[in-house]
Protein backbone atom coordinates (compact mmCIF):
# COMPACT_ATOMS: atom_id res chain seq x y z
CA UNK A 1 0.00 0.00 0.00
CA UNK A 2 1.30 3.04 -1.09
CA UNK A 3 1.99 6.08 1.95
CA UNK A 4 3.85 8.63 -0.09
CA UNK A 5 3.11 11.27 -2.74
CA UNK A 6 5.57 11.68 -5.77
CA UNK A 7 6.49 15.54 -7.24
CA UNK A 8 8.31 16.19 -10.17
CA UNK A 9 9.89 19.31 -10.57
CA UNK A 10 11.90 20.72 -13.67
CA UNK A 11 13.19 23.66 -13.90
CA UNK A 12 14.75 26.89 -15.95
CA UNK A 13 17.79 26.56 -15.24
CA UNK A 14 19.39 23.27 -14.68
CA UNK A 15 21.31 23.13 -11.11
CA UNK A 16 18.82 24.12 -9.03
CA UNK A 17 18.99 23.08 -5.22
CA UNK A 18 15.50 21.71 -3.88
CA UNK A 19 14.44 22.10 -0.22
CA UNK A 20 11.72 20.33 1.31
CA UNK A 21 10.65 21.34 4.49
CA UNK A 22 14.37 23.09 5.61
CA UNK A 23 16.65 19.93 3.85
CA UNK A 24 18.24 20.03 0.86
CA UNK A 25 16.96 16.77 -1.02
CA UNK A 26 19.10 17.21 -4.15
CA UNK A 27 19.66 19.46 -7.77
CA UNK A 28 17.77 19.46 -10.87
CA UNK A 29 19.85 18.61 -13.69
CA UNK A 30 20.37 17.29 -17.04
CA UNK A 31 18.33 18.05 -19.88
CA UNK A 32 13.95 17.59 -20.83
CA UNK A 33 13.71 14.42 -22.75
CA UNK A 34 12.32 14.75 -26.15
CA UNK A 35 9.08 12.92 -25.09
CA UNK A 36 8.24 15.96 -22.69
CA UNK A 37 9.06 18.52 -24.87
CA UNK A 38 5.13 18.62 -26.67
CA UNK A 39 3.99 19.11 -22.77
CA UNK A 40 5.55 22.14 -22.12
CA UNK A 41 4.50 26.14 -21.79
CA UNK A 42 4.90 27.90 -24.69
CA UNK A 43 6.69 30.99 -22.61
CA UNK A 44 9.24 28.40 -22.32
CA UNK A 45 12.66 27.33 -24.04
CA UNK A 46 12.22 23.40 -23.61
CA UNK A 47 16.46 23.37 -24.27
CA UNK A 48 16.70 25.41 -20.78
CA UNK A 49 14.85 23.16 -19.12
CA UNK A 50 15.98 20.60 -16.67
CA UNK A 51 15.30 16.94 -16.77
CA UNK A 52 12.48 16.34 -13.97
CA UNK A 53 13.45 15.92 -10.48
CA UNK A 54 11.60 13.36 -8.85
CA UNK A 55 10.51 14.41 -5.02
CA UNK A 56 9.60 10.37 -4.17
CA UNK A 57 8.20 9.72 -0.79
CA UNK A 58 6.91 12.51 0.37
CA UNK A 59 4.85 12.05 3.00
CA UNK A 60 1.62 13.31 3.31
CA UNK A 61 0.49 16.54 4.41
CA UNK A 62 1.67 19.76 4.17
CA UNK A 63 5.44 21.12 2.54
CA UNK A 64 7.18 24.06 2.12
CA UNK A 65 9.48 23.86 -1.26
CA UNK A 66 12.34 26.43 -1.81
CA UNK A 67 14.39 26.57 -4.66
CA UNK A 68 17.71 28.31 -5.01
CA UNK A 69 20.77 28.86 -7.55
CA UNK A 70 23.12 31.11 -7.22
CA UNK A 71 22.85 34.82 -9.00
CA UNK A 72 18.98 33.50 -9.22
CA UNK A 73 16.22 34.76 -6.49
CA UNK A 74 14.77 32.04 -4.69
CA UNK A 75 11.50 30.47 -5.27
CA UNK A 76 9.33 29.65 -2.06
CA UNK A 77 5.96 27.64 -2.73
CA UNK A 78 3.64 25.13 -0.20
CA UNK A 79 2.57 21.90 -1.37
CA UNK A 80 0.00 19.46 0.01
CA UNK A 81 0.43 16.05 -0.60
CA UNK A 82 -3.43 15.47 0.55
CA UNK A 83 -3.06 11.91 -1.40
CA UNK A 84 -0.29 9.28 -1.80
CA UNK A 85 -0.70 9.96 -5.29
CA UNK A 86 1.57 11.07 -8.47
CA UNK A 87 0.84 14.90 -9.10
CA UNK A 88 1.34 16.99 -11.97
CA UNK A 89 4.82 18.20 -12.19
CA UNK A 90 6.30 21.81 -11.10
CA UNK A 91 7.77 23.80 -14.26
CA UNK A 92 9.77 26.44 -12.46
CA UNK A 93 11.99 29.68 -14.37
CA UNK A 94 14.47 30.91 -11.58
CA UNK A 95 14.90 35.16 -12.40
CA UNK A 96 18.35 36.01 -12.49
CA UNK A 97 19.21 38.60 -9.39
CA UNK A 98 22.43 39.85 -10.78
CA UNK A 99 23.86 43.42 -11.51
CA UNK A 100 26.55 45.64 -12.65
CA UNK A 101 29.61 47.48 -10.87
CA UNK A 102 31.74 50.38 -12.68
CA UNK A 103 35.16 50.78 -10.59
CA UNK A 104 37.37 53.54 -11.02
CA UNK A 105 40.54 54.32 -9.40
CA UNK A 106 42.56 57.40 -8.32
CA UNK A 107 45.41 56.44 -9.63
CA UNK A 108 44.63 54.42 -11.92
CA UNK A 109 46.05 50.84 -13.15
CA UNK A 110 44.87 49.12 -9.92
CA UNK A 111 44.06 45.42 -9.89
CA UNK A 112 40.36 45.18 -8.40
CA UNK A 113 39.40 41.92 -6.43
CA UNK A 114 35.52 40.94 -5.79
CA UNK A 115 35.10 39.05 -2.63
CA UNK A 116 39.05 37.73 -3.00
CA UNK A 117 39.00 37.22 -6.98
CA UNK A 118 40.87 39.29 -9.21
CA UNK A 119 38.43 40.73 -11.56
CA UNK A 120 40.93 42.87 -13.41
CA UNK A 121 42.55 46.41 -13.54
CA UNK A 122 40.56 49.92 -12.96
CA UNK A 123 38.49 51.65 -14.81
CA UNK A 124 36.65 48.49 -14.90
CA UNK A 125 32.65 47.52 -15.56
CA UNK A 126 32.31 43.65 -14.11
CA UNK A 127 28.64 42.55 -15.53
CA UNK A 128 26.51 39.90 -13.94
CA UNK A 129 27.61 40.62 -10.27
CA UNK A 130 25.28 38.50 -7.87
CA UNK A 131 23.03 40.81 -5.81
CA UNK A 132 23.85 40.80 -2.38
CA UNK A 133 26.91 41.77 0.01
CA UNK A 134 30.67 41.51 -1.74
CA UNK A 135 34.22 42.52 -0.22
CA UNK A 136 35.45 45.18 -2.92
CA UNK A 137 39.59 45.59 -2.73
CA UNK A 138 41.05 47.36 -4.83
CA UNK A 139 45.05 47.50 -4.65
CA UNK A 140 47.64 49.77 -6.14
CA UNK A 141 51.68 50.02 -6.03
CA UNK A 142 51.11 53.20 -4.23
CA UNK A 143 48.12 51.29 -1.01
CA UNK A 144 44.88 50.25 -1.36
CA UNK A 145 40.88 51.15 -1.05
CA UNK A 146 38.67 48.13 0.87
CA UNK A 147 35.02 48.49 1.18
CA UNK A 148 32.05 45.90 1.27
CA UNK A 149 29.13 46.54 -1.43
CA UNK A 150 25.82 45.82 -1.79
CA UNK A 151 24.77 45.40 -5.51
CA UNK A 152 20.87 45.33 -5.73
CA UNK A 153 19.02 43.67 -8.33
CA UNK A 154 19.40 45.40 -12.05
CA UNK A 155 21.79 47.76 -10.16
CA UNK A 156 24.46 49.80 -11.80
CA UNK A 157 26.95 50.47 -8.69
CA UNK A 158 29.75 52.70 -9.40
CA UNK A 159 32.31 53.22 -7.49
CA UNK A 160 34.90 55.69 -7.21
CA UNK A 161 38.14 54.41 -4.88
CA UNK A 162 40.64 56.88 -3.48
CA UNK A 163 43.53 54.46 -3.08
CA UNK A 164 44.96 55.20 0.46
CA UNK A 165 48.46 55.00 0.61
CA UNK A 166 49.70 52.03 3.31
CA UNK A 167 52.80 51.91 5.85
CA UNK A 168 55.90 49.58 5.65
CA UNK A 169 57.76 49.20 8.68
CA UNK A 170 61.30 48.62 7.67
Amino acid sequence: TRTSARLPIITDPPGVEIVVDGTLVGTTSGTLPPDLRSFMPTDLDPNRLSAPFDLAALPIGPHEIELRLECHQPVRFPFNAEQPRDYTAQIIKLVESVGRVTITSNPTDARVFLDGNLKGVTPLEIDKVCSGPHRLEVKHATGKYVEDIDVGIDEVLSVECQIRPTLAIL
